[in-house]
């Protein structure tokens, strides 16, 4: 009987440390993501800008390795930065405040 609850015990742990795991994953992909599609939006519409350069910057200013999350408003992010005429990490959309948790 004690053997059946340690095991039972055990696989919801590693089930629910692996969901955290594929979470905080998916956190640092789209946290990258983010950084990838203002980048070379950036590059592409901003005459001062390059790929690098905004890359670097974002990175000094954001961890993406510390995401846990996103908010709701990740995908609207992404699609106000598609629809800006010339995005910067320090004028994003309103909708992209936030969109990244850390932790």
């Amino acid at each position: 009987m004690q053997t059946r609850i340690f095991l039972t015990a055990l696989v919801a742990f590693i089930f629910l440390t692996a969901c955290g795991d594929e979470d905080h994953q998916q956190a640092i992909d789209r946290c990258e993501n983010l950084m990838t599609t203002l980048c070379e939006k950036s590059a592409s519409t901003c005459t001062q800008s390059s790929y690098e350069d905004c890359a670097t910057i974002f990175r000094q200013n954001l961890n993406c390795g510390a995401a846990i999350d996103t908010s709701n408003q990740y995908d609207r992010c992404i699609s106000d930065i598609n629809a800006s005429s010339c995005p910067a990490f320090d004028a994003l959309p309103a909708s992209c405040a936030n969109v990244i948790i850390l932790g």
